[in-house]
């Protein structure tokens, strides 16, 4: 009963204020916090990143921040979302939540993603974080992102990471990367 009046009071523009409070509230029990996110991120205005990065601060735990991830990566202001999803994806604290953030920048399909990503990449020494960089890449189609991993396949250091990139670029459909596949083995 309770989930079916969140997502009531989620169509109702002038509940945005309590769905927020209840998110935030601390005290209150998980399941009831995760749905009032998602409540917030369901209503018909548009979710500024300034209230998702208040919810963010006060979700304790990784169920509740994962929400409030998927909330943000389904932002309007996509600028805005690309910058605090990089930056929970560089600073977060729990390797499982900078995981659910790279994955949610690789399912955007954005140019803007596609840079920050190779940057980050770049400039990560986790190997896991690499990895999952790499599959956020190959959910872009673009020509960077397929460049962006023939070079890990072909001069990373890591052998994992330049397996993983093969393993990525043989499920590609892009004729590109068959080709690339091709040269390597010769």
């Amino acid at each position: 009963m309770r989930r079916e009046a969140l997502e009531r009071l989620g169509e109702r523009p002038e509940q945005f204020s309590f769905l927020i409070d209840l998110a935030s509230d601390r005290n209150e029990n998980t399941q009831l916090r995760r749905d009032a996110i998602e409540a917030v991120s369901e209503n018909d205005r548009s979710v500024d990143i300034a209230t998702l990065k208040r919810l963010l601060a006060s979700a304790n735990q990784v169920e509740l921040r994962e929400a409030v991830i998927e909330a943000v990566s389904e932002s309007a202001d996509r600028p805005a979302a690309i910058g605090l999803l990089l930056d929970i994806a560089r600073t977060d604290n729990n390797q499982e939540t900078r995981m659910k953030a790279i994955s949610a920048l690789g399912d955007m399909e954005d140019e803007r993603v596609v840079t920050a990503l190779v940057q980050l990449y770049d400039s990560s020494s986790h190997e896991e974080t690499k990895r999952e960089i790499l599959d956020a890449l190959a959910e872009d189609s673009s020509a960077r992102s397929l460049e962006k991993i023939m070079v890990v396949a072909q001069r990373d250091p890591s052998v994992r990471l330049r397996k993983r990139a093969i393993e990525l670029l043989a499920d590609s459909d892009d004729p590109v990367a068959l080709k690339f596949l091709e040269k390597l083995i010769k």
